[in-house]
């Protein structure tokens, strides 16, 4: 029990020491900004658009690393709403909405009609897009970052697979740790708060599944997710349902398997 208390109180002491230095850079690159504002930002036009982009700029970082706080917060207050969620749909609606603000990768979905598991959409589709983020965010322009969607042993496996720079065996085991960032694949320059991958295992947790990231550098990243599948109540039969049949839409540019649905499934 004291143990437990202690282990506590240190991982609490930890994440308001890296919070604070998190936030003490932004800070810093503010006050000294508006100090050269009021130096010299007055009499000289190319100072004074330098500075205010640069406050905005770190405002706005700052923004971000408080919101994702504060979601890292609610959700281990979370009360979880678990509902049947068509998984492959799920991602696909993602997709859908990152095709309209992202231009300059592709996305690809391969999904099993049918998988339907067990989980909370909200918390469910934040994690997706944790991953998502972070693999646009470190993938070069013009590449394919691909989702595939199938069943395995009770659990709806998502994989979200990039061809970005890739992660070091040093750094890997570290990703979901909070702040974590390498020098390269994690960067400040590219606006990495450190704490996405820490909200997307938060969130899977909360939903007794898992998530895994294999890397290789130079060649890209691989994150796996798994939640439960729902589970075909027929007597005393309680075996996973998921769909086994399937056929491809020629639709571009997905490869998203699909079959029409059973009008029953949702009694089963």
């Amino acid at each position: 029990m004291l143990d437990n208390l202690e282990q506590s109180f240190d991982r609490q002491k930890k994440f308001v020491s890296d919070a604070s230095h998190e936030l003490k850079t932004p800070i810093a690159v503010i006050q000294g900004y508006s100090g050269l504002l009021k130096r010299w930002g007055k009499s000289d036009p190319e100072v004074l658009d330098e500075s205010i982009d640069s406050i905005a700029r770190e405002a706005e970082n700052m923004k971000r690393i408080v919101e994702q706080l504060l979601l890292l917060a609610r959700i281990g207050r979370y009360m979880l709403t678990p509902e049947e969620i068509d998984v492959g749909g799920e991602i696909k609606s993602a997709i859908d909405g990152y095709e309209l603000v992202c231009k300059t990768q592709s996305f690809s979905l391969e999904a099993d009609s049918g998988v339907i598991a067990i989980a909370d959409k909200n918390l469910f589709t934040e994690c997706v897009r944790a991953v998502a983020d972070n693999a646009i965010k470190y993938s070069d322009e013009n590449t394919t970052i691909s989702f595939t969607v199938h069943a395995d042993g009770g659990y709806a496996v998502v994989k979200i697979i990039d061809s970005g720079r890739g992660i070091s065996p040093a750094d890997l085991p570290h990703v979901f740790d909070r702040f974590y960032r390498c020098d390269k694949s994690r960067g400040r320059d590219k606006n990495s708060s450190g704490l996405g991958l820490t909200i997307a295992r938060s969130a899977v947790e909360m939903m007794n599944g898992t998530i895994e990231a294999e890397s290789e550098l130079g060649k890209g990243s691989t994150f796996t997710i798994t939640i439960p599948l729902k589970e075909k109540k027929s007597g005393t039969d309680t075996t996973p349902y998921c769909e086994t049949k399937s056929w491809k839409t020629p639709a571009p540019p997905y490869k998203y398997t699909t079959t029409p649905q059973r009008e029953n499934a949702s009694k089963l």
